[in-house]
């Protein structure tokens, strides 16, 4: 990879990153002081997840694409 760098510079990498969301966010911790309890409630919904993968070259967003679901291998290598 350095060598490729230090060839054609670092203008054709494309990093590419994917992030998911859902409506209903469950934290499994709490903090509250030493000695105390720490109450809270969950709500036990699951909701549908959005995903969204996009690829950076430089300052430059390539291809963004969100859609409702998860991501896997096969949603790379369709084959």
């Amino acid at each position: 990879m350095r060598e490729i760098v230090v060839l054609d510079g670092s203008n054709n990498l494309v990093y590419l990153d994917e992030s998911g969301f859902e409506e209903y966010v469950y934290r499994p911790y709490g903090w509250s002081k030493r000695g105390q309890k720490t109450y809270g409630e969950r709500n036990g919904k699951r909701g549908t997840r959005t995903s969204l993968i996009a690829g950076k070259r430089g300052k430059e967003l390539l291809a963004p694409v969100l859609f409702k679901g998860s991501t896997n291998a096969l949603w790379f290598n369709p084959d």
